[in-house]
């Protein structure tokens, strides 16, 4: 089950930062930033969850 859940995590980051790629050529530097802290913040926050 922790595998799973992991694996998961990983595809979910990648896809994130693919988001966060295709996004940065739309958006501000400082709204790119601001956005993949949140998202790194999110990440880790479900990690969390994930060991719980």
């Amino acid at each position: 089950m922790q595998g799973s859940y992991e694996k998961q995590l990983a595809e979910l980051q990648q896809a994130l930062a693919a988001e966060v790629k295709r996004l940065q050529g739309s958006l501000h530097a400082r709204e790119v930033v601001s956005l993949s802290r949140k998202l790194d913040q999110l990440v880790v926050e479900m990690m969390r969850k994930g060991e719980q």
